[in-house]
């Protein structure tokens, strides 16, 4: 039996693929939430409203009137309280309540959209269609490799990613030129490779913008 010590190095591999910056545009300002996001938002406003209406209508004056002022009524109180203080007075305390949890509720959504919108004009957005491991396997695209390297028969073996899917890479220049050209120019959609390998290509200083995500396993590593 054979005991071996703890790693000093832990290499375990890496992936690197291309990545694209996301410029802003006129329509940066919906970015921040998902479409199902502003969908969900939109009805709590408007459910929020009705039940306001609902509790006020009978004895609040600002909630009476023609039907189409009190639908107006009922978009205005909910939707206002982004950014104004409501002008229509709640009388009941179940209304009161209900109005001070929602207002709470909307501080959190307005101050998560102020800070992903900040983030989104301020910062440089880099997007890769390449997020982890899982989604590289599911590309059915060529995978870059270091020739000779472990990282070959670890693709094969624990992964079963097909041979004819691998493209062994050798020189600095292989591994920014196969990112460059993409896998529909003869390139590989992404590089598997050792952190240490990778960290070593001026990948930067030949104008190729990666993205990296580990993959840890236990066996991988430099015993003392």
């Amino acid at each position: 039996m054979v005991d071996f010590t703890q790693p000093y190095i832990g290499s375990g591999l890496v992936i690197m693929a291309p990545v694209k910056e996301q410029n802003s545009n006129a329509w940066a300002f919906l970015r921040p939430f998902t479409p199902k996001m502003w969908c969900i938002t939109d009805v709590f406003f408007l459910i929020v409203g009705t039940v306001i209406w609902i509790l006020e209508h009978r004895l609040n004056d600002d909630f009476r009137g023609p039907p189409s002022k009190q639908l107006v009524t009922i978009l205005w109180f909910s939707f206002s309280t982004l950014f104004t203080v409501q002008r229509e007075n709640t009388v009941r305390t179940l209304s009161c309540i209900i109005l001070l949890i929602w207002l709470f509720v909307v501080l959190t959504i307005n101050s998560s959209y102020t800070a992903s919108l900040t983030s989104i004009l301020t910062m440089q957005k880099l997007s890769s269609p390449i997020t982890g491991i899982e989604s590289l396997v599911n590309t059915k695209e060529p995978i870059g490799y270091q020739l000779d390297s472990f990282a070959r028969n670890y693709l094969i073996q624990e992964l079963h990613i097909d041979e004819s899917r691998l493209v062994p890479l050798n020189l600095p220049e292989d591994y920014a030129r196969a990112l460059k050209d993409g896998p529909g120019h003869g390139g590989v959609a992404a590089i598997v490779d050792e952190p240490c390998i990778c960290g070593v290509f001026p990948l930067n200083a030949l104008l190729i913008q990666y993205s990296r995500s580990r993959i840890h396993k236990k066996w991988m590593g430099v015993c003392k």
